[in-house]
């Protein structure tokens, strides 16, 4: 293999018009990438949260501690630990609205991987085929998690850039620049997420390896202290928040909450997908050993075990493995380079990719895709509904799912306290349990009702509570739509 990348370096320079033709195939492909993330953006209603904490960031220049949008939250104390995202979230919602955030998702996902990994895999002597093949399968491997558009967003570009500092400090990264970034990674990261233990992973497996390596005269004592350093840099750039130390003990207290999805263990079963992409990167590693260093294999399965018992964590492992199903696929395309078309092809993609214009072009194209598609919002965010609510003055508290509750903080600015919404750490799982067993099995809503002083319910359709809401006499319909329903109490009024 080394042969065939060698003679790409000895092959003719191609010409404008093939450097053109590799341009109108990275176009091709990278629309083709890139259209079905809008889709998906809006699945998971947390964003819509996100942005009116961030608008309220903007305005009052702090954080809230305490609850500010839901009437029932249980949590004495709302640790807003995603802030930087939300702000962002937030600005890009004031230039052009639901539009903007997807925009801005759209890019996210477009840096990472149309320009950072491919770009990190053609410096590693990969052909942009390997490249960009393997790029499109870490990204649909957890299809559609990876597109909602959440603060994981960031995580996953800062963890792609913590994982390429770490191996160029094993190339020729020098002890000062890799402490400087590694700083710089930790303080936007603990502001933006708190996935950020991942960072400290990564270090850590590569510490701990340095040292083993150090002890058994494997290498120099540069590599453990370098990495020490690193390890510390990290841990300081986390603390550079507004919660400081707390922010640890905060997520700490995470597993003493309701099960949300980033803590609980993956259900294979539902991610056929993804079950193949973990086998696959596995074989590619064992394809691919005699090249890869004992940190990264060690890394390799550690990733794996995290992100199996940690729900959407094991993203991390699918960005991770990239490198090596590339290394993997780029011996088996290799023999493609013997053919004197390939070499040249493949020279002007690498051509294409280095320019200048190829970063604003991703950017122009991400933009475009986004406000040529519709914005894809789930049937359990109730547009019509919520549009109903805002503009009929009703009295009394109101019922609602977690998903709803979230685009009502949205888009009533706060102003419609709402029973749940999808911030899981204020609520207490008993709590959950009886909104649930309500919803769904209509058991035990007299009762709930009572106790928060229910006068209005919007609900999805296909619910069994918003069938016996229908036929109980204390309660009438005001509004209906395909998905949702909204009730009042008989002795409420609507203007």
């Amino acid at each position: 293999m080394s042969e065939a990348i060698n003679s790409i370096e000895k092959t003719e320079a191609p010409g404008r018009p093939l450097i053109a033709f590799a341009g109108l195939i990275l176009l091709v492909n990278w629309l083709y990438f890139l259209f079905p993330f809008v889709r998906f953006q809006f699945w998971q209603s947390d964003t819509f949260w996100l942005i009116e904490i961030g608008r309220r960031i903007i305005e009052t220049h702090s954080l809230p501690t305490h609850d500010l949008y839901s009437y029932t939250a249980t949590s004495p104390h709302w640790t807003v630990y995603q802030w930087l995202t939300e702000v962002l979230f937030s600005m890009a919602n004031d230039i052009y609205g639901l539009t903007g955030v997807a925009i801005f998702g759209e890019i996210v996902l477009a840096i990472l991987f149309c320009v950072l990994m491919v770009r990190r895999f053609l410096k590693q002597g990969i052909i942009p085929a390997a490249a960009i093949v393997s790029a499109w399968a870490s990204a649909y491997s957890f299809f559609p998690d990876l597109t909602a558009l959440r603060p994981q967003l960031i995580s996953f570009v800062l963890f792609w850039c913590l994982s390429a500092v770490c191996n160029d400090c094993k190339q020729k990264m020098s002890p000062a620049q890799a402490i400087k970034l590694t700083f710089f990674i930790a303080v936007v990261w603990a502001n933006c997420h708190v996935s950020f233990p991942m960072g400290i992973l990564l270090l850590g497996v590569n510490l701990v390896i340095a040292l083993v390596s150090y002890l058994f005269d494997k290498t120099s004592k540069k590599r453990p202290k370098m990495f020490a350093l690193m390890l510390v840099a990290f841990f300081v750039g986390t603390l550079c928040t507004p919660h400081g130390i707390a922010l640890y003990w905060f997520l700490v207290s995470l597993r003493n909450l309701i099960p949300i999805q980033e803590l609980m263990p993956l259900t294979w079963q539902n991610e056929k997908f993804l079950g193949g992409y973990c086998v696959l990167s596995f074989i590619a590693a064992i394809i691919m050993r005699k090249k890869i260093d004992i940190a990264d294999k060690t890394l390799l399965a550690s990733l794996f075990l995290t992100g199996s018992n940690c729900g959407r964590l094991i993203v991390y492992f699918c960005l991770f493995s990239s490198s090596f199903n590339a290394m993997a696929l780029n011996r088996i395309l290799s023999p493609l380079l013997s053919i004197e078309f390939f070499k040249r092809l493949n020279k002007a993609a690498e051509n294409v990719i280095f320019s200048g214009v190829y970063v604003p072009a991703i950017l122009v194209m991400s933009t475009w895709v986004v406000i040529n598609q519709p914005l894809y919002i789930p049937h359990r965010v109730p547009l019509k509904a919520v549009h109903f609510l805002l503009t009929h003055k009703m009295a009394g508290n109101l019922f609602c799912t977690s998903h709803a509750g979230s685009y009502l903080i949205y888009s009533s600015r706060g102003l419609i306290p709402v029973f749940l919404d999808t911030r899981m750490d204020l609520y207490n799982e008993d709590f959950c349990y009886l909104f649930s067993k309500a919803l769904n099995d209509a058991e035990g809503w007299r009762e709930l009702f009572a106790k928060y002083k229910i006068a209005e319910a919007i609900l999805p359709n296909n619910t069994k509570l918003r069938s016996v809401l229908e036929e109980d006499g204390g309660w009438k319909p005001v509004y209906r739509d395909d998905d949702f329903s909204i009730y009042v109490s008989a002795n409420q009024t609507t203007n």
